[in-house]
């Protein structure tokens, strides 16, 4: 039950992009109806920059000021989950804008269902270039409408929300650095369901390069490889160690079905599908190298 005085949903936006997409998210965040809602901006440097150029700010909005060393995606969005006072704290970046309506159904979401967390699907906005279309289809391939609502393994942080209860029940799995597959892998393994409720809609575009997008997957499949190393025994973890070079044709195979179950996207699927295979072989490259390294149980060690 919400306490008098605090929202019924925090939003915590992480900013990856430029000033246009931040105030496009804080546009598309604050005006949402229904719910009351609190947007958290957790802000280094650069993003009190981005901040300056957007100008007024709505009064929704809580500005978190953090020292530089937070730079990185998951620390910032660690440190505006630990800022939230709602019943319910959503994650986003500013490339995945809510649709209207969005707010409104997590909440409702959330009250129909005790489920520990409730993410939705991500559309494409258009037009994009190549490596921007790969990512789509590498990173959200997941959740490209349509879907069918029901229990899943992952969600994605640009469109996810949890019960601040259950939050709080596997703190350290994100009170440090929060990486979503960190907090699911945790949430699961207390027997907590991860559910998709394709109502909740955001459409996503991100401009980016070729080299960017290389380093931020082989970035996020080091990360993965870590937290799975994690769960698995050392035969376990030498067996998937070994299974690595298979990573990117599990992925491509899987990546077809994409344009099938949603043929408007075909033309975006053949254009980026070089990208893809580059993408695909930078994540099992990450993934190698974090079920090398192994990570402890705890999140940020």
């Amino acid at each position: 039950m919400t306490t008098a005085g605090s929202p019924e949903l925090s939003v915590v936006v992480v900013a990856l992009g430029s000033s246009a997409s931040l105030s496009a998210m804080l546009g598309a965040v604050t005006t949402q109806h229904g719910p009351s809602l609190e947007v958290i901006v957790p802000a280094t440097a650069r993003v009190h920059r981005l901040l300056e150029s957007v100008g007024d700010v709505p009064p929704t909005v809580r500005i978190i000021s953090l020292g530089d060393e937070d730079e990185d995606t998951w620390r910032l969005r660690a440190r505006g989950v630990a800022a939230a006072r709602g019943t319910i704290v959503a994650t986003l970046e500013d490339h995945a804008l809510p649709q209207p309506g969005w707010a409104a159904r997590v909440v409702e979401a959330h009250a129909a269902a005790p489920h520990a967390a409730i993410g939705g699907v991500v559309e494409k906005a258009t037009p994009d270039r190549a490596a921007g279309w790969a990512m789509y289809f590498f990173d959200y391939g997941r959740y490209i409408p349509p879907q069918v609502a029901g229990p899943r393994a992952y969600l994605t942080a640009c469109n996810v929300s949890y019960k601040r209860a259950a939050l709080a029940e596997v703190a350290d799995a994100w009170r440090v650095a929060m990486h979503e597959t960190t907090v699911h892998f945790a949430l699961l393994a207390r027997g907590a369901t991860l559910w998709l409720d394709p109502s909740m809609v955001v459409r996503q575009r991100r401009p980016m390069s070729l080299t960017e997008g290389l380093d931020e997957l082989r970035t996020h499949g080091a990360l993965f490889g870590r937290d799975r190393a994690a769960t698995l025994s050392a035969t376990g973890r030498v067996m998937r160690l070994v299974a690595t070079p298979a990573v990117p044709l599990v992925h491509l195979a899987r990546s077809l079905a994409h344009p099938i179950r949603a043929p408007h996207l075909l033309g975006g699927y053949l254009r980026a599908f070089p990208t893809l295979v580059a993408f695909a072989a930078a994540w099992a490259l990450g993934e190698a190298q974090g079920l090398a390294r192994r990570r402890s149980r705890r999140a940020g060690a």
